[in-house]
């Protein structure tokens, strides 16, 4: 026969001479190479299916724990938001109460920024997308604001307010914060977490400065 590097001629003792100046191999010796080329061929085929087996066993998730989605931010910065659709009693906030935005028609993305000057009237905040949860189209997260200390309406000084909301899986929802009062205008860090079942998802820093700030 004849193969790409020349031609391959066989003896009629079994040997098998390869043209080009290649190697004679014996019949006998070339029978035991092929018995260990297939057993060398086994032994690979068996340990890339351990292999393949426990990669899966590693990604499973373990029986009883839930499942965590992806979450992802869409944009962030400086939004426009029209008046809000109504309250909803929030306790763990300095307020009391969180607005609810109107999610076809608000927000609008005015400034693409994580630095957010301390002024009167600026809405903050961020876009952000969580993927379903075992089949799930709606998901309740729990968003969390870690901030500089605040005096909220009841007296009390807090560097944290959250509250719950229920959000649609894959698509965007706004979250955010509304400089409404003049105690609220606390230069400093100001970081988003959105959580799924006590799971971080995402955490998004903003830094407060009082002056012009942007960009």
């Amino acid at each position: 026969m004849t193969d790409r590097a020349g031609a391959v001629s066989a003896d009629p003792g079994g040997s098998r001479l390869t043209s080009g100046g290649g190697q004679a191999w014996a019949g006998p010796r070339r029978r035991h190479e092929r018995r260990e080329w297939r057993r060398g061929v086994r032994w690979l085929a068996w340990l890339g299916a351990a292999v393949g087996l426990a990669a899966c066993a590693a990604s499973a998730p373990e029986p009883g724990r839930p499942v965590i989605p992806s979450a992802q931010v869409v944009e962030a910065g400086v939004f426009t938001i029209g008046a809000p659709l109504g309250r909803v009693t929030a306790p763990n906030t300095g307020s009391g109460s969180v607005g609810v935005v109107d999610p076809l028609r608000d927000p609008v993305l005015q400034s693409p920024t994580r630095r957010i000057p301390a002024r009167l009237g600026i809405r903050f905040g961020l876009r952000f997308r969580v993927d379903s949860r075992g089949g799930a189209s709606i998901l309740r997260v729990r968003v969390r604001v870690l901030h500089p200390p605040l005096v909220g309406r009841d007296g009390v000084s807090r560097t944290v307010d959250e509250w719950d909301m229920d959000v649609n899986a894959g698509l965007p929802r706004y979250t955010g914060w509304a400089f409404d009062e003049p105690g609220e205008l606390v230069a400093g860090r100001w970081t988003f977490q959105i959580l799924l079942d006590g799971a971080l998802l995402i955490e998004e820093p903003f830094d407060v400065e009082v002056g012009p700030a942007g960009g």
